[in-house]
């Protein structure tokens, strides 16, 4: 090698290179994925892990998951967010009403008698997401963002009117939904939805405010005689990935991450979402009330109030809850 006129070093590192991968086409990265939610609920079967194995595969290999879920991190919902700009996990599934300070325009989705369905609701909160509107969200990637159903009061005994529902407990997640069990008579109850059936087993609640997803989810349906049935609000969640582990991807793999995420995953769990409700309302329609066509006017207006005093209280509001309402119209038009 000398007599050719190559020194033996160069020699040696050009072999080298020439016999190893390139070190950029072997680099891996892992993302930490937590959540407190089981993974049988829809959120982790139809959302996240097709959306991480999709992410998987079309990278390569080059990003892959470590994933805990069912609390294998934390079981605290109002936790996962701090956790997750803290390190502890890259990413997680994050419930804005457990931690409303931070994200007070979300609480815009969950107002009272603006959804028809999990679908719709869905992908009006991704493209309330994408319009940039909403505050709050300046230290993760939101990958995507959705609903479940309208909440449903379901309780642990008989009623035949929603006059009953005056003076007793009911579990709540947040401010909002607290103000909704205030406005019917009731009195509200803040704890987890993990806490729900103990609760309801041990009398310190009379029902729970809670969509119909969670009563399977969580174990809650067996215990409900009675579920009252009207449009109190649907609960928003969002997939995020911490900042600086989103950054430290490649730009061919954000854009995949993102691809796989967005407006798909969220019609993708809204669409079964009313899937599954519809299935389970079907096996308890014997126990469902409600109020019917002619008296939900009136309901609604009553609720309004709700919708004023948000936008009057919310910086910006008027603003945020009119594209709300030009994106609704959209949807009920078929953009």
């Amino acid at each position: 090698m000398q007599r050719s006129g190559i020194p033996l070093a160069v020699a040696l590192l050009a072999l080298a290179a020439w016999g190893t991968p390139d070190a950029s086409a072997r680099a891996e990265t892992v993302v930490k994925f937590g959540s407190f939610i089981p993974p049988q609920s829809v959120v982790i079967r139809v959302g996240a892990k097709p959306w991480i194995e999709a992410v998987e595969a079309e990278t390569a290999g080059r990003v892959k998951f470590q994933q805990f879920l069912g609390g294998g991190l934390s079981r605290a919902p109002d936790k996962q967010y701090e956790l997750m700009v803290n390190g502890v996990q890259d990413s997680t599934v994050v419930l804005p009403s457990y931690t409303q300070a931070l994200f007070p325009d979300f609480s815009l989705l969950g107002l009272p008698y603006v959804f028809d369905s999990a679908e719709q609701s869905s992908v009006a909160t991704w493209r309330m997401v994408a319009s940039g509107l909403l505050t709050g969200l300046d230290k993760v990637q939101i990958v995507s963002a959705w609903t479940n159903s309208n909440s449903v009061v379901n309780l642990n005994r008989k009623i035949t009117s929603p006059d009953q529902l005056k003076g007793l407990k009911i579990r709540v997640a947040g401010p909002e939904e607290s103000d909704v069990v205030k406005s019917i008579g009731a009195t509200p109850v803040g704890m987890s939805i993990g806490q729900v059936a103990e609760s309801l087993n041990r009398g310190v609640i009379d029902g729970a405010l809670a969509g119909w997803s969670a009563l399977i989810t969580f174990k809650i349906t067996p215990l409900i005689k009675t579920h009252y049935e009207e449009p109190y609000g649907v609960r928003t969640f969002f997939l995020g990935i911490r900042k600086p582990a989103f950054e430290s991807l490649s730009a061919a793999d954000r854009a995949i991450v993102m691809k796989h995420g967005g407006e798909v995953m969220a019609r993708r769990i809204g669409v079964a979402t009313d899937r599954d409700d519809d299935a389970l309302k079907e096996k308890v329609k014997e126990n469902i009330l409600k109020p019917s066509a002619a008296e939900r006017p009136a309901r609604a207006a009553l609720f309004k109030k709700f919708h004023d005093d948000w936008i009057e209280s919310q910086k910006d509001g008027r603003r945020k809850y009119e594209t709300l309402m030009k994106i609704l119209a959209d949807l009920r038009a078929g953009i």
